[in-house]
């Protein structure tokens, strides 16, 4: 069974992008090592679907709701919700750290909230990587 890795903040390379959440408060994303990355990447693809988390990458319009629908099919809902759970964690959010005590305090028990910071997570850590994938991709084919 995929085991989630969990967020070290002294594995983690540097403050990532800034932006603003839909309610308003300011984030910033710290972004992880390679290890980190890769363990992630593979826990995430096992437990979303490999598709699923590309295309969420990807920043497709609708990355929400595919998020909603791969955690609604996740087979075990334990690791499914530990995985959210550990990329949010490396969300700060107004200069505050996300953790497994505050997350509830931190969204207010509002999912949609949460899984916005879960997607934002996923685009930052692997959104580059996923469009040079791509791109490689598409230029052999060519």
């Amino acid at each position: 069974m995929t085991q989630t890795q969990s967020f070290d903040a002294e594995q983690a390379t540097k403050e990532g992008p800034r932006g603003i959440l839909s309610d308003g408060r300011e984030y910033f994303v710290v972004e992880w090592s390679c290890k980190v990355s890769f363990e992630n990447l593979i826990s995430a693809g096992k437990i979303f679907g490999q598709d699923n988390v590309v295309r969420i990458c990807l920043g497709e319009e609708n990355s929400i709701p595919l998020a909603v629908h791969s955690l609604m099919s996740a087979e075990d809902n334990s690791l499914a919700t530990a995985l959210i759970e550990n990329f949010v964690s490396s969300i700060r959010i107004d200069g505050s750290k996300i953790s497994s005590s505050t997350i509830d305090k931190e969204f207010d028990g509002d999912l949609y909230k949460v899984i916005e910071a879960f997607v934002i997570v996923l685009k930052v850590q692997y959104a580059q990587f996923f469009g040079a994938v791509t791109h490689e991709v598409n230029s052999q084919s060519v």
